[in-house]
């Protein structure tokens, strides 16, 4: 944590274990946020799209918390491959690098922009699209939505936080509904599909008559880049405050709901399979010893499910 890179070639054309680095006391390009745990070890490999997701989402909480602006600074970060994943046999202990630099690729003055420990508290929260045009880009599955409030104003706009912290839903899992070569139904027929999958999706999660809890499914009604695919987020929340996202259900709620605890460990839902682009948000990763030419198709393959159920 702290070490800084000259040029970002430093960082794309070398094995993460072999990264020059030098003193931050010179101008630099980039600068080691910290590492991020992407599972137990050792663990079940939980699919490339989870794996980009969760370490693209742990950087960006890591850039908050050290009060480096969203729009001046962004994040990378190196994911491992399957073969890396360490299941029992392996040394691999199943984490990320996340590295900061510029957004316009000016160099950073010299001088330290991260400071040990971070001055930001663990709960921040990171704007985020729940629905986006490709699942990797999407908030892995087990973080949660701060605010109903907001979901009910557009899921592609909300603040995203660990589940340790207070929220309203818990993301439990994205299912497949349709794939390229699918012919769509009416939008009832979607629905009425979104919520049929996302309840053995969420088995895992035991949620059911008598349980505080219930499951509801949202679709994004457009083709996904990834495959063409439609396909639905599957929330858990409590029961009682909302029926369908957006209609009030029972007494009237003015504020957030209390906070839902996080109810269990995700599984790996599925298959998935695309090419890697830099998101949105402005997160980038690559595999371990990819090279930059690499860079926009490194990452995940189709024997490598993530929080996607078919």
């Amino acid at each position: 944590m702290g070490e800084c890179l000259v040029k970002p070639v430093d960082w794309i054309q070398h094995d993460i274990a072999h990264v020059p680095a030098i003193t931050c006391d010179e101008p630099h390009w980039g600068e080691v946020l910290g590492y991020v745990s992407l599972g137990e070890v050792p663990s079940t490999y939980p699919g490339g799209d989870q794996v980009a997701a969760l370490a693209e989402f742990e950087c960006k909480v890591l850039q908050l918390r050290q009060k480096l602006p969203l729009d001046e600074y962004e994040t990378d970060t190196v994911v491992p491959r399957e073969e890396d994943w360490n299941t029992g046999d392996g040394e691999y202990e199943n984490y990320a690098p996340c590295l900061v630099s510029r957004k316009d690729g000016k160099p950073i003055p010299s001088g330290r922009r991260v400071a040990d420990p971070p001055p930001g508290a663990d709960n921040e929260a990171v704007r985020m699209d729940v629905l986006s045009p490709a699942l990797y880009d999407n908030p892995p599955a087990d973080s949660c939505i701060q605010s109903q409030s907001q979901w009910d104003k557009s899921p592609h706009s909300v603040d995203i936080v660990k589940c340790d912290y207070p929220h309203w839903a818990q993301i439990a899992a994205y299912v497949k509904l349709y794939g390229a070569a699918d012919k769509i139904p009416a939008d009832d027929k979607v629905e009425e599909k979104a919520e049929e999958m996302c309840d053995p999706a969420t088995a895992h999660l035991e949620i059911g008559v008598g349980t505080p809890y219930r499951v509801t499914a949202r679709v994004r009604k457009e083709r996904a880049i990834q495959e063409s695919l439609i396909y639905a987020v599957c929330l858990v929340h409590r029961k009682g405050l909302v029926g369908r996202p957006g209609t009030a259900v029972g007494a009237v709620v003015t504020a957030d709901p209390p906070a839902v605890p996080a109810i269990g460990p995700h599984h790996a839902l599925g298959q998935v399979h695309t090419a890697r682009m830099a998101g949105a948000r402005g997160g980038r990763h690559r595999e371990v010893g990819q090279a930059q030419n690499e860079r926009t198709a490194c990452c995940l393959h189709s024997d490598r499910g993530a929080h996607l159920r078919d």
